[in-house]
């Protein structure tokens, strides 16, 4: 084998779900992914932006986080081995190597939805005889298939999905990006901001609640301050991150060879956005 459809250096991994795993997995990401900017509009809108933060963090958990971590793990479950050789194909999973040539197959058609992953459905000449396939990069595969000259291949990788995976992924976060920066250091910034205030409005000091009630008391507020605006600035970052990847997924519909700058500029008006928008709040209603 000389050619592999999958980069062992780094590639991301591929997977062979059935139609009932791709829907499950699919449903539950949609779930999981949607659930964050749908929270952070209500908690504005309905109860006005003071939501406790016990019932966030329950939301959160049964919302976002179990479902994604569900459908990862059936995703996972379906990972496979792909290589190519000259003619064909070889998938090896855990119950054994299938080898495809690459004249059985008689399509390749790229998933409209990204759906749990961006994906393809290779068609083997019966209309019952599928392979689906999802990775978060699948330009390396459709790379093989299109040298193969296999059906479908070449305009599988101008679909939308393909183009809009590919870019993201090539525009991957760097360390402004990353979640411990957004998440775990720049929320104490307006955390301080916020926990100072509230201390000398209530207390009349920086100290006050540790003077009067103790300091396990102060160090508790302390803690929930910060765990109530890393929630915060979460589902804030949920929001941006809902209009960016809409307004990218358009431009990889409408006008693929520009995705690239779109990608470019939606990242850098998501960055801006956060940590320049976040302490621009804080000020107008400090200074207001």
């Amino acid at each position: 084998m000389d050619d592999r459809a999958r980069d062992p250096a780094g590639g991301p991994p591929l997977s062979v779900l059935s139609p009932a795993m791709r829907a499950i997995s699919g449903l539950l990401v949609a779930i999981s992914r949607g659930s964050l900017p749908a929270l952070a509009v209500a908690s504005v809108t309905v109860l006005g932006g003071a939501a406790p933060l016990a019932l966030l963090v329950q939301a959160i958990a049964a919302l976002s986080l179990l479902p994604g971590i569900a459908a990862a793990l059936l995703v996972r479950a379906g990972r496979v081995s792909l290589e190519a050789s000259a003619r064909s194909l070889v998938v090896e999973t855990g119950g054994g190597i299938r080898e495809i040539p690459f004249s059985s197959i008689a399509s390749v058609e790229a998933w409209r939805l990204p759906l749990p992953r961006p994906g393809l459905t290779l068609g083997l000449g019966p209309q019952s005889d599928r392979i689906r396939i999802a990775s978060a990069d699948l330009v390396s595969l459709l790379g093989v298939l299109a040298r193969a000259d296999v059906r479908g291949a070449r305009r599988a990788a101008t679909s939308p999905a393909v183009v809009h995976a590919a870019v993201r992924r090539a525009h991957a976060a760097r360390w402004l990006g990353g979640a411990l920066a957004k998440f775990g250091l720049f929320p104490l910034l307006p955390a301080a901001i916020l926990f100072r205030a509230h201390q000398h409005i209530t207390w009349g000091g920086s100290f006050g609640q540790a003077r009067l009630a103790g300091w396990s008391f102060w160090l508790s507020s302390l803690a929930t301050e910060i765990a109530s605006v890393a929630i915060a600035l979460l589902l804030y970052a949920s929001v941006l991150r809902a209009l960016a990847e809409v307004a990218c997924f358009a431009a990889a519909s409408v006008a693929p060879p520009r995705a690239a700058a779109v990608r470019h500029l939606t990242e850098t008006a998501v960055l801006l956005a956060y940590y320049a928008g976040v302490p621009a709040f804080l000020a107008v209603v400090f200074l207001a």
